[in-house]
């Protein structure tokens, strides 16, 4: 085994399976030997990301405290992620990108993806998280969920169509009805749905309380863009379809899943959507980016009306709540006291009680 020092007592070990050139692993049913560039040149990748991200010059190794126990979490996090590259290689054949520190302007550089699947992705550089968190961390999946069932899905957010070409992937005869307001998102969106072949169709518009003329605020990245009530420099002119509009507009009176990531407008639209709005779908799965305690009010009032929830909080920061109808089964008759919680470890593929 080879062995590199950083910072002190922390160390990155090359184990024999990468002297081999090769890595065993398996994701999303793809199983198989992973080709790995040669050791050394792997090497150089590591040292050149830790060292460009964490230089420390000798002065700095002479401080003590919280500036070099920062740097020393900060690293760890770094090694962990690293990790985690033979599952990104076993769906991603361009794993060796996540490699790469992104650049100054990463807003606005493409990346492509080639996932082992069949299926190529334009990807923000700013986002290309995204999709580890959707195809390897799965964080959209529900359990007792099989997207192979599911004919109609309406994803609120779509940003440049990751959750539609993963739905794909598990039911290409799912038709995806995507809502995307950036125009920037929207133009990646358009490729990656033709250019896979997805069943969708798409909207350039946010979804609001009411119909009208929005303004998208794009100061933080491209998975960051919100809804605010006045433009300022830092934001584009959006259409807002109402509500109401969108069984109409989409042809569509019931979905079977509706999926919400909309950075912060979700609260303001499930205060004003009626139980009859809700009662249009058959399961959700929301991000919140409000407190816990606000996502179990909007638990408890879908519970009310006749769905099982789950509130679950992956990694720490990531809170989702996963609603299905209850239908027919009076062991599971609605009760607003009825709730489960679940902190989720991605990296270990574990489910912990809370």
């Amino acid at each position: 085994m080879d062995t590199i020092g950083f910072l002190g007592n922390i160390t990155l070990s090359v184990s024999t399976a990468v002297a081999e050139n090769r890595i065993s692993g398996g994701v999303g049913g793809i199983t198989g030997a992973i080709p790995l560039p040669r050791p050394n040149r792997l090497i150089k990748c590591l040292v050149n990301l830790m060292m460009d991200v964490y230089t420390v010059d000798s002065y700095a190794k002479t401080r003590i405290g919280m500036q070099f126990s920062t740097k020393r979490e900060q690293l760890m996090k770094i090694l962990k992620k690293l990790a985690r590259l033979p599952r990104v290689a076993a769906y991603n054949r361009d794993w060796r990108k996540y490699l790469k520190v992104p650049a100054v302007d990463a807003d606005h550089s493409v990346e492509t993806f080639r996932l082992r699947n069949g299926q190529v992705l334009q990807v923000k550089n700013d986002a290309r998280f995204i999709l580890n968190e959707i195809y390897l961390d799965r964080v959209y999946d529900m359990p007792g969920v099989s997207y192979s069932k599911l004919i109609n899905v309406l994803d609120l957010g779509a940003n440049v169509g990751l959750y539609a070409t993963y739905v794909s992937s598990q039911n290409p005869t799912a038709t995806i009805y995507c809502f995307e307001p950036s125009n920037s998102n929207y133009q990646i969106l358009k490729y990656n749905i033709r250019r896979n072949n997805v069943n969708a169709k798409l909207y350039q518009a946010a979804v609001s309380v009411e119909k009208g003329t929005g303004f998208l605020s794009k100061q933080k990245s491209s998975v960051e863009y919100s809804l605010v009530n006045q433009p300022d420099v830092h934001t584009e002119e959006v259409q807002c379809v109402g509500l109401d509009q969108i069984f109409s507009l989409c042809g569509v009176e019931r979905f079977d899943l509706l999926k919400i990531d909309i950075e912060g407008h979700e609260k303001i639209l499930l205060e004003n959507a009626s139980d009859e709005w809700l009662l249009h779908f058959d399961h959700l799965i929301i991000e919140w980016h409000y407190s816990w305690e606000e996502l179990e009010r909007v638990a408890q009032r879908l519970r009310a009306i006749g769905f099982e929830t789950e509130k679950v909080l992956l990694e720490k920061h990531m809170r989702f709540l996963r609603a299905s109808r209850v239908y027919n089964r009076p062991d599971k008759a609605a009760d607003p006291h009825r709730s489960s919680a679940k902190r989720v470890d991605a990296d270990a593929d574990k489910v912990y009680p809370t």
